[in-house]
């Protein structure tokens, strides 16, 4: 098995990758800041004036990138909207290798090559690479934990530092993250060969230890440091409060993806003012602690629409569309022929069937050892807390580069799908129970993407 650094198809796929991630910043620019992104580059500008991690909706974001972009304020020439999404499109791009390289510790060298050229083409991906969402560096650095703590599980324990740094900076980066460590550790205690599970948890306790420690050290003076300034318990971020409030209201859960959303500020207000209103509070742990409550209160309160709304949710997680869909539609490359732009959003869109349902069938076949259980879990928790909070694309994007690995086993080997399925019912039976669902989730708001269109 050739490492990526001795695989010249990896390095095409890397240049080719950089380059379609830069390539619409040279051609169309930056563009508008849009919703999130404008919070994030106000907070920055916040943070380079001493004003620190401003709460200014409320809410309190996770640190790491609005001290990113601070960071590039700061010390980088050039505006931010450049200068960090030229070095988020590099990193992007690079990001081939990891995608390589944790492939080909699940399977093999021709699957690790399929994932790597699906990474480095997802539109998507590509997409997101440009814009100044937390995504563009969380879904890199998540990828390469989770290549991370597999390398860990090979070695001594001092290998378990490295991914408990990693781990730590996207708790950091991203609230959501905070319940994921413990799906690491299950992937480094899980067994091998003829082990039993205490024999495991034994041989790599101290990689646990390591681990932990890393994770604890890196959080917990930013935890301390919060929880003291706002009076209240902050681990990483305060936000869901607010998820409570736009998933669990009396009216419809609103996303902001283009057919799927409500995209203008009026719209938005017209919408949400037909429920609850939001708590007042000067301490965002305060009032993320209202919202939660009065959140619970509605759930109680409606429990058979609560229970009604998460398929919705979860449809809103998994639409075959993206933000990219609703900047095509949006207008925003300007000059784009109609015949490639219509191309850009249905292959957008078949790219999404393509890693889900080909993930979903590769992981269902061939799952097995230590990686398919961090892969689910940490798949199977976003998808949980969507259908009890909020779904939106954009937190699926991190995801999808796990379930690539499984997508690109069933493109790189079809016969070996098959033969799982023809030597195991149970697999064959779980994929015609989960592969429907999938697919029925999917097409909820295939024709979102394609104006006047309906079932």
């Amino acid at each position: 098995m050739k490492p990526a650094w001795r695989d010249p198809v990896v390095w095409s796929a890397v240049a080719l990758a950089i380059f379609l991630r830069l390539l619409p910043l040279k051609v169309w620019g930056f563009g508008l800041l849009v919703r999130d992104e404008a919070q994030y580059v106000n907070l920055g500008r916040a943070i380079v004036a001493g004003k620190g991690l401003i709460n200014p909706q409320d809410w309190l974001w996770a640190p790491a990138y609005p001290y990113l972009i601070a960071g590039f304020l700061n010390w980088v020439p050039g505006w931010v909207m450049y200068t960090l999404t030229v070095a988020q499109c590099v990193v992007g791009g690079l990001a081939v290798i990891a995608m390589y390289q944790l492939t080909l510790r699940v399977f093999d060298t021709r699957t690790a090559r399929v994932a790597a050229w699906m990474y480095a083409l997802h539109p998507t991906l590509i997409y997101f690479s440009g814009r100044l969402w937390s995504e563009a560096v969380y879904g890199p650095l998540l990828l390469v934990a989770v290549w991370m703590v597999l390398w860990a599980r090979d070695g001594t324990w001092p290998r378990a530092l490295v991914p408990g740094v990693l781990v730590a900076l996207c708790v950091l980066m991203r609230g959501v993250a905070l319940y994921i460590p413990p799906f690491f550790v299950l992937a480094l205690v899980w067994p091998t060969g003829t082990q039993d599970a205490g024999e495991a948890v034994r041989a790599q306790l101290r990689h646990v230890v390591a681990f932990a420690t890393m994770l604890l050290l890196l959080i917990a003076p930013y935890s301390m440091h919060a929880s003291q300034k706002h009076q209240g318990l902050v681990i990483s971020d305060a936000t869901i409060g607010n998820l409570m409030y736009l998933g669990n209201n009396d009216f419809e859960p609103l996303t902001f993806d283009y057919g799927n959303g409500v995209l203008q500020g009026k719209a938005r207000s017209a919408h949400t003012g037909q429920g609850r209103r939001h708590c007042r509070s000067a301490r965002p742990p305060a009032w993320n602690q209202c919202e939660v409550r009065r959140g619970m209160d509605w759930i109680r309160g409606h429990p058979s629409a609560f229970v009604e709304r998460m398929p919705l949710r979860v449809a809103q997680l998994v639409t075959p569309h993206s933000f990219l869909t609703r900047s095509l539609r949006g207008g925003k490359y300007r000059g784009l022929p109609w015949w490639l732009k219509e191309s850009l959003i249905a292959g957008t869109a078949a790219t999404t069937f393509v890693v889900l349902i080909g993930g979903l069938v590769g992981i269902v076949a061939r799952g097995k050892g230590a990686y398919v259980w961090l892969c689910l879990g940490i798949v199977m928790y976003t998808v949980a807390a969507a259908a009890a909070l909020y779904g939106l694309s954009r937190f699926r994007i991190p995801l999808e580069p796990l379930w690539m690995v499984y997508a690109a086993a069933v493109i790189a080997h079809p016969g070996e799908i098959l033969r799982a399925f023809r030597a195991s019912s149970w697999r064959l039976g779980l994929a015609v129970v989960s592969v429907p669902a999938l697919v029925f989730h999917m097409l909820w708001f295939l024709p979102s993407g394609w104006p006047g269109f309906n079932w």
